[in-house]
């Protein structure tokens, strides 16, 4: 990932000195999710889930190549998406939708297949229209109203979803893929 703005804590001297001349050089975080940070704006390289706002270049055959980034990317712990998370993905996903109707994937076969489920392990993403996901924001506001001990990230989630849903481009979908 090429970072451009002064980020300057935590840098020596010499890469400060860059960062001030507008050089750009690459941080590649890791695996930075802890207890209390389970998700966070921005792109995580180790066991994450990706949410963001796409174009999709709609056909017969949607591949990986089909999707055009169309802003910022939501990072969540794998396990904690899967535990918690999960469920609720799953229920809004609608496999009639074009965008999903029509995912193809070679992972896992050389000759191809169509994605026919929501799918965590493929390298084409899920996709929800912007009705569907004002839905999940809706439901994780009402979980974060809950005693769960995870009540403030699914607010969190709500939150960052939101900010997303309202920049996204006219004709845009929310991809999740890990």
């Amino acid at each position: 990932m090429k970072i451009t703005q002064p980020i300057i804590s935590g840098l020596d001297e010499t890469d400060k000195e860059s960062l001030l001349r507008g050089d750009s050089f690459d941080i590649s975080p890791c695996n930075s999710f802890t207890e209390d940070n389970r998700m966070f704006i921005g792109h995580d390289y180790g066991a994450a889930v990706y949410v963001r706002a796409v174009q999709v270049d709609v056909s017969d055959r949607i591949t990986a190549e089909d999707v055009h980034e169309a802003g910022e990317e939501i990072s969540i712990e794998e396990s904690f998406f899967i535990k918690a998370l999960m469920p609720v993905f799953e229920k809004y996903f609608e496999l009639q939708e074009p965008v999903n109707k029509f995912r193809f994937t070679r992972a896992f076969s050389d000759e191809g297949r169509y994605i026919t489920r929501f799918e965590m392990h493929a390298l084409e993403p899920n996709f929800y229209t912007m009705d569907m996901t004002r839905k999940i924001i809706a439901e994780l506001e009402i979980m974060g109203k809950s005693e769960n001990a995870d009540a403030k990230w699914f607010r969190k989630l709500a939150e960052y979803l939101e900010k997303i849903v309202n920049v996204a481009p006219q004709g845009s979908f929310i991809s999740v893929t890990n």
